[in-house]
């Protein structure tokens, strides 16, 4: 089962890309729900982090002690805020502030300035091959660890756009960007992936 953690932010956008890619998956049946509860969380596959506020994210994810078992999911998709969320080191975060630290990135919160400053550019990699894609407020990858591979980048910048890396018992890919606001690619990609690990 993939749940999309709907305590705040684009959840419903991803649920609907996740919906939409499940329909092309052959053979392969998922339930895809939107999650809010420790119960539900203990029922999950596969955990998507969606773009929002990621200080709003993690505050509601500590209010309803769902820390821990969000830790014991084998595979996650982040966005954006989603993104900050599992990095393990973040630039701009106040001394309060805290990660679930999964991602071995560091990240640079609204590296690309405010709302306003939000722009589509075109990506190039793996995934999402010169695709546009929305940046919202996006953090910037500044770091990554010798177990993430870099999948998209900006087009014709070193700057990385969509990241994966191999855990234990299952993946995480992580994007900077907004892909579900315009395609299902990175959710068919990222269910393509779960279903034969």
């Amino acid at each position: 089962m993939v749940g999309v953690l709907a305590l705040q932010g684009n959840f419903a956008e991803h649920l609907e890309a996740l919906k939409s890619a499940a329909k092309k998956l052959e053979k392969i049946k998922l339930e895809i729900k939107l999650v809010r509860t420790k119960q539900e969380l203990k029922e999950l596959d596969a955990l998507v982090i969606p773009g929002g506020e990621s200080t709003t994210i993690y505050r509601l994810i500590k209010e309803n002690e769902l820390e821990q078992e969000i830790k014991k999911i084998k595979n996650f998709l982040v966005t954006c805020a989603g993104l900050i969320v599992l990095a393990k080191k973040v630039e701009g975060l106040e001394r309060w502030q805290k990660t679930l630290k999964l991602l071995d990135i560091e990240v640079k919160r609204n590296a690309y300035g405010t709302q306003l400053d939000s722009f589509y550019a075109k990506i190039e990699g793996e995934v999402l091959n010169n695709k546009e894609v929305a940046f919202i407020r996006a953090p910037k990858i500044i770091k990554i660890g010798p177990e993430v591979k870099v999948l998209a980048r900006i087009k014709n910048t070193s700057e990385i756009a969509i990241v994966e890396q191999k855990t234990k018992n299952g993946i995480i890919i992580g994007a900077t960007c907004h892909p579900e606001l315009d395609s299902d690619e990175l959710a068919f990609y990222f269910l393509k992936k779960i279903s034969y690990l």
